[in-house]
């Protein structure tokens, strides 16, 4: 098992434009898959908002923050990174979250 603490957890919240939704999908769905295929990367899981449309979350979890480095620096993230601030209609909100307490798993 990881060390927690060295442990590093993303959220991402992002906002897409209604007539770029369909085409963000499909990337996203592209740069879910090279994600989890990072050596640096324990978890990657995408959810849509069920209150408001075309809001996502990202719930991220990578070995540590080198790892994130990694993630943020490699090729599908920058080719995806293009194209997703021309789809989003606010800026993403990302947070990079350090474990406090974090209880064990049942």
């Amino acid at each position: 098992m990881e060390n927690k603490a060295e442990l590093c957890n993303v959220v991402v919240v992002s906002k897409m434009t209604a007539e770029n939704l369909e085409a963000s999908r499909e990337t996203a769905e592209k740069m879910i898959d090279a994600t989890r295929k990072e050596e640096g990367n324990l978890r990657y899981d995408w959810y849509t908002d069920v209150n408001e449309a075309g809001v996502g979350v990202a719930l991220e979890v990578f070995k540590n923050m080198e790892a994130f480095q990694a993630h943020i620096n490699s090729e599908h993230m920058k080719e995806f990174g293009g194209k997703f601030k021309d789809w989003v209609s606010v800026p993403a909100v990302l947070r990079v979250l350090k474990p406090v307490d974090v209880a064990p798993k049942y």
